[in-house]
């Protein structure tokens, strides 16, 4: 029932694109991110779980019609919802951003 981004979506999702880019920016995360993250024992089931939800994803966006990538079905806290598409690209944006956080975190751990 929801519907597909707009023209003010795209400009949110390209200053959201830029925000990731900038090293000095930094925003809390919203409160049910922190209270749902889960904690680790050790690195290998952190990479086990995190095999697990990939896979999960790619399961869930391959049954996706082709004419459903244009709706929206995420909420990012800042911008709104995002669709299919604006979702998988802010995942990797976000992943590529917090990179040199878990770089300093693995070598705190050694």
């Amino acid at each position: 029932q929801v519907g597909d981004r707009g023209i003010l979506e795209n400009l949110k999702m390209m200053l959201l694109k830029l925000s990731q880019l900038a090293t000095g920016l930094k925003y809390k995360a919203p409160r049910y991110v922190q209270q749902n993250t889960n904690t680790y024992p050790d690195k290998e089931s952190l990479l086990k779980d995190w095999a697990y939800w990939r896979a999960q994803l790619k399961n869930v966006l391959e049954d996706i019609p082709a004419d459903m990538w244009k709706r929206k079905i995420y909420k990012h806290p800042f911008v709104g919802y995002l669709n299919v598409s604006q979702a998988v690209a802010f995942f990797g944006e976000h992943i590529i951003h917090h990179t040199p956080q878990l770089v300093r975190c693995a070598k705190l751990a050694r």
